[in-house]
């Protein structure tokens, strides 16, 4: 964890409202310009952030 990393998951966890865990791996992905590949669309929805991949979805019912 670098000093930058943690001064935008702070900032990420105050605007987002995120988990620290949450707010950290968004900051890796910003900073470093890497995918986060999840399927926690919830908290990380790919139509708001551009660094945010679904895999795939369960499908109810």
């Amino acid at each position: 964890m670098t000093v930058a990393v943690a001064d935008l998951a702070a900032l990420l966890r105050r605007q987002e409202g995120w988990r620290i865990p949450d707010a950290i791996q968004a900051a890796f992905c910003q900073i470093y310009q890497l995918t986060l590949v999840t399927r926690n669309f919830r908290d990380f929805p790919p139509d708001r952030y551009d660094f945010v991949l679904i895999p795939y979805a369960l499908e109810s019912g």
